[in-house]
């Protein structure tokens, strides 16, 4: 389908391509014979890596499209293919020089779209094109904070060695936030702390990861965060506030258990 006029995508008017309903040969035919300028208007190139259609992307570039464009909320056409999981699109893009590191309105990279929808095979692609695994978002939040509702996300970001206490706009690490949702991101949580990532770091609130845990007044949890911390002396720092949350929840077996940890522990 052809629409004439402007687009949100462009500066400039003229004929717009919805690749949704067209395909390859058209395009290029309606290029070759320049009824669409690729160069001024970059809407179809959006819907392509939107939809996933690499083969009108790829063309839509050759002709001229411009690989940096940006939307209204300032998002490349890379986002949008990542966000989607269009994995074609997404090397179509990159092998044009499409930037990894783009930022949009809310100053996320592509990986953080991808890493938000649990697209764990775009996630690698932009990783091999070299995706900063620690960019940091507006709310200072990384790909790793996203991550943590994916156990496989997490181990993927990992590869790559990121900052596993870096803390966003609210002051939380990666595991404030798997801490805080226990039941959902238990296994990510297991994986960070096997990376040392730090429980005793409070956030803007005082909370720590092990006293989010404390709050589930799940004491099989609290055993599982203990035996699987190689850092005790992060368990060291946290374990007295920790306490008295546990008393605070009147929960007298996680007390219990506190008091008697190792003494490795707390000496």
């Amino acid at each position: 389908m052809l629409r004439h006029g402007r687009s949100k995508y462009s500066r400039g008017g003229g004929i717009v391509l919805s690749p949704k309903a067209c395909q390859h040969l058209v395009v290029e035919y309606l290029l070759n014979k320049k009824l669409i300028d690729a160069s001024v208007n970059s809407r179809s190139l959006f819907e392509a890596a939107s939809m996933g259609h690499h083969s009108i992307g790829r063309t839509l570039l050759r002709y001229g499209a411009n690989v940096q464009a940006v939307d209204d909320k300032r998002q490349t056409p890379l986002h949008l293919a990542a966000e989607a999981g269009r994995q074609s699109v997404v090397k179509t893009l990159l092998n044009s020089n499409a930037n990894p590191n783009a930022l949009n309105r809310e100053r996320e990279t592509p990986l953080h779209r991808a890493t938000r929808g649990d697209k764990t095979e775009t996630m690698v692609l932009l990783l091999d094109g070299k995706a900063d695994v620690n960019a940091s978002s507006r709310d200072r939040k990384t790909p790793l904070h996203l991550a943590v509702y994916s156990a496989p996300a997490v181990r993927l970001l990992m590869g790559k060695e990121p900052n596993v206490d870096a803390t966003d706009i609210n002051g939380q690490t990666p595991l404030h936030i798997a801490a805080g949702r226990c039941k959902d991101c238990h296994e990510a949580a297991v994986i960070l702390l096997k990376a040392r990532a730090d429980i005793s770091i409070e956030d803007k609130k005082g909370a720590t990861p092990l006293s989010l845990v404390v709050k589930t007044q799940d004491l099989p949890l609290v055993k599982d965060y203990y035996e699987t911390a190689p850092d005790k002396h992060h368990w060291k720092s946290a374990v007295y506030a920790a306490i008295r949350i546990a008393i605070e929840e009147s929960s007298l077996d996680i007390v219990k258990f506190l008091l008697e940890v190792p003494s490795e522990a707390l000496a």
